[in-house]
């Protein structure tokens, strides 16, 4: 072969049949799926709407691909769960953590999970975000009331007041 053929497949810029093939790099392999499958405390899912399901599913699977897991902390709530939750810092002791009351949350409807990234870190937490967005869903880190940044819903086309007029009237 001459030897400027040869040059340029060592280069790489031309191939040859007697040249061994270049070979790219393989990607570093997902992390390991959480014990119990696709996401951790999958039994958060169980109460959630169908659509939330697969909404949540599919945002562990692209975040899963970029290197994140996470677990579900919680799921769907009851009504004197989240007014429990909401008295906190107001009429209860503790931090103030939601800034919803009785069915003005997407958990009481089923459509919402609070996550812990792995890693646990603001880049994490904000890459799953951005996710949930791409998928249709809302970011908990982008509320102008009160920053939720581990909180994910979905609830395509309907706005809270259609389902819940009045937080004082919460049925389970």
């Amino acid at each position: 072969m001459p030897l400027l053929f040869l040059l340029l497949v060592t280069l790489g810029l031309v191939a040859s049949k007697d040249a061994p093939a270049a070979t790219k790099p393989k990607p570093a392999p997902p992390p390991p799926l959480p014990p119990g499958g696709a996401v951790g405390n999958a039994h958060f899912l169980d109460k959630l709407t169908p659509d939330t399901v697969a909404f949540v599913l599919e945002l562990a699977r692209l975040a899963r691909l970029e290197g994140i897991t996470f677990k579900l902390q919680s799921g769907k709530r009851s009504c004197a769960q989240q007014n429990a939750l909401y008295a906190q810092g107001r009429t209860a002791p503790g931090p103030i953590i939601t800034g919803a009351r009785g069915c003005m949350s997407w958990h009481v409807q089923g459509r919402a999970v609070d996550f812990l990234p792995s890693p646990n870190t603001p880049q994490a937490y904000a890459r799953v975000g951005a996710l949930a967005v791409q998928l249709g869903g809302v970011w908990g880190g982008t509320f102008s009331n009160l920053k939720d940044i581990g909180h994910v819903e979905f609830h395509p086309g309907k706005r809270i007041e259609d389902v819940c007029s009045n937080p004082d009237d919460c049925k389970d």
